[in-house]
C-alpha cells in the first residue's frame, strides 16, 4: 500500500495524494504529532486516511492537526457533502444546521456574530454580488460569485482551481446535458431533482424548502406571473416575467438585466444573426466560408455577441438555406467595442445568398457619394479578388470604385486577403478596411488617415424573416 510520509519540521515536503489510491498518511518525528492531537483522526494502524489528507492539504496547513482544527476539516467535508447530520456535540449541531440553512437559502441563520456572517453569506449568494465582504473568506465567495456568474452564463465546465470550483464545473456540465443523475452526493441528488423539475416543467419539485421555491419559480414562469413570490431571489423572477412580458430592453439593473434587456431588443427587433467575421481569423477565408455548403461554431452561443469571441469565423445554416428562409432584409454592421459604426442595409426580396450583395439593393449606407451616384462604382461584390495562387482565399464584400493595382485601389469597403503589400500584406488575413471618411471612398492604401484598420471589427450580417416566418427544423 502505498503511503506518504510527513516530518513536521518540513511541511513543505507535503505532496499531492489526490491520485493515489488506498494510500495512508504516516507521521514521522514527534512535534505536531503527538497522538494526543490526531488520536480523533487515526484507524487503527496509527494512520489517516487518504481522504482525510487531502482535505488537509486543500486548506495548505498539513502541520496544523490537532483537536482544534480537525472540527474544521470535518466542516469541510460536511459542507461537501451538504449533510445535516453532522456528527455528536455541540459544535457539530451547530454545523448541521449551517448546512440546512445553506440548502434552504435562509437570510435569519441564528443567533450570534458567527450566524450574522453566514446569513450575509446566503444573502450575498442569492444577489449574486461580487464584493461579498471584508477578509480572506469573503475574497473567496466574491470570487466564487463572479466566477458561477460568468461560467453559469457561458456554461463552461472549467470553472477554475479547487474543490469549489470542481462542483461549479460539475453543476454546469450536468444543468448543460440536462442530466438527472447529476453526480454523487447529496447535493448532486439535488441538483438532478432540480434538472428534472425544470425539464419537465412541474410544479411540485420535491420535499424541503428550497424544493418549495423551485416549484414557484416553474410555476411563476409558466403562469407569467409577475408577483413570484416572497424574497429578494422571487422580486428578480417578478422583474424578469415582467420585463419578458412588455418587451422592455431596460429589463432591470445588474449584468444579468443588461444581457435579458439584449435578449428582448433582438426578439423585437426581428434580426438574426446568420454570419459573424471575426477581422484577423485565420482559414478558411471569410468569402469562401459564406459561399461554401459547411456551416462553423452554430452550436456555440457564446459566439452570438457584438464583440469579439474566438478566432474563427461564424456561420449559420440559414446561409444556406437562404431561399428557403426567404429574408425581407439584410443589415450588417461593423462593431468597434460593441458599439456600431458602420451599418449597410439591404433590400433582401428575392434574393439569394449571393446577389443580396449588390449595389441596386442598398438602402442605406453613410458614404453619400456610393449612395448619390456621384462616384463610379466598378466592383460591389459578396466575393471579390481571389488570390490566384491561393484560389479559396478572396476578398469580401469587396465595394471598389478603382482596381487593377494595388496603390491606386480605391473604395469603401473590403475584408482583406493577402495580395496587395500596400495594405494587405502587413495586416492579419480577414482584417476589415472600411471608410473612416463618413460620406466618401477612400484610397486603401492611404495609411489610417482615412482607412480604419483594427484586428478588433465585426461586420454582422443580420437576417430579418419576411412576413415574421420561421423556418422549420428540417435542414
Amino acid at each position: 500500500m502505498p503511503s506518504l510520509r510527513f516530518n513536521s519540521s518540513a511541511p513543505s515536503n507535503i505532496v499531492n495524494v489526490t491520485s493515489l489510491e488506498n494510500c495512508v498518511f504516516e507521521c514521522v518525528g514527534t512535534e505536531g504529532c503527538k497522538a494526543a492531537n490526531v488520536g480523533k483522526m487515526k484507524n487503527a494502524e496509527n494512520k489517516f486516511p487518504c481522504e482525510l489528507f487531502t482535505t488537509i492539504s486543500l486548506y495548505n496547513q498539513p502541520s496544523l492537526v490537532n483537536d482544534e482544527n480537525f472540527d474544521v476539516i470535518k466542516f469541510a467535508m460536511f459542507l461537501k457533502n451538504g449533510r445535516e447530520d453532522a456528527g455528536e456535540g455541540e459544535a457539530f449541531k451547530y454545523l448541521g444546521d449551517l448546512v440546512k440553512f445553506l440548502k434552504k437559502g435562509r437570510e435569519d441563520a441564528g443567533e450570534g456574530e458567527a450566524f450574522k456572517y453566514l446569513g450575509d453569506l446566503v444573502k450575498f449568494l442569492k444577489n449574486g454580488r461580487e464584493d461579498a465582504g471584508e477578509g480572506e473568506a469573503f475574497k473567496y465567495l466574491g470570487d466564487l460569485v463572479k466566477s458561477s456568474r460568468k461560467f453559469l452564463k457561458k456554461g463552461r465546465e472549467d470553472a477554475g482551481e479547487g474543490e469549489a470550483f470542481k462542483y461549479l464545473g460539475d453543476l454546469v456540465k450536468s444543468l448543460k446535458n440536462g442530466r438527472e443523475d447529476a453526480g454523487e452526493g447529496e447535493a448532486f441528488k439535488y441538483l438532478g431533482d432540480l434538472v428534472k423539475s425544470l425539464k419537465n416543467g412541474r410544479e411540485d419539485a420535491g420535499e424541503g424548502e428550497a424544493f418549495k421555491y423551485l416549484g414557484d419559480l416553474v410555476k411563476s414562469l409558466k403562469n407569467g406571473r409577475e408577483d413570484a413570490g416572497e424574497g429578494e431571489a422571487f422580486k428578480y423572477l417578478g422583474d424578469l416575467v415582467k420585463s419578458l412580458k412588455n418587451g422592455r430592453e431596460d429589463a432591470g439593473e445588474g449584468e444579468a438585466f443588461k444581457y435579458l434587456g439584449d435578449l428582448v431588443k433582438s426578439l423585437k427587433n426581428g434580426w438574426t444573426m446568420v454570419f459573424k467575421v471575426e477581422s484577423g481569423a485565420s482559414a478558411p477565408g471569410a468569402a469562401n466560408l459564406w459561399v461554401e455548403s459547411q456551416v462553423q461554431r452554430e452550436n456555440d452561443t457564446e459566439v452570438l455577441t457584438v464583440i469579439k469571441t474566438t478566432s474563427e469565423h461564424y456561420k449559420n445554416r440559414i446561409v444556406n438555406n437562404w431561399e428557403t428562409f426567404d429574408p425581407k432584409e439584410v443589415l450588417m454592421v461593423v462593431y468597434k467595442n460593441g458599439v456600431p459604426d458602420l451599418q449597410l442595409r439591404f433590400n433582401a426580396k428575392g434574393s439569394d445568398r449571393v446577389n443580396w450583395y449588390e449595389k441596386t439593393r442598398l438602402l442605406s449606407s453613410p458614404w453619400t457619394d456610393l449612395m448619390s451616384g456621384s462616384a463610379s462604382v466598378i466592383e460591389f461584390n459578396l466575393v471579390g479578388w481571389c488570390n490566384p495562387v491561393h484560389p479559396r482565399r478572396c476578398r469580401m464584400f469587396y465595394t471598389m470604385s478603382q482596381t487593377g493595382g494595388c496603390p491606386t485601389d480605391t473604395g469603401w469597403l473590403m475584408v482583406t486577403e493577402k495580395g496587395c503589400s500596400e495594405y494587405e500584406t502587413d495586416k492579419p488575413y480577414n482584417t476589415i478596411l472600411y471608410s473612416m471618411k463618413v460620406s466618401l471612398k477612400v484610397s486603401f492604401a492611404a495609411g489610417r488617415s482615412t482607412v480604419f484598420i483594427s484586428p478588433y471589427m465585426l461586420p454582422i450580417v443580420l437576417v430579418s424573416c419576411a412576413e415574421g416566418r420561421i423556418p422549420g427544423n428540417s435542414w
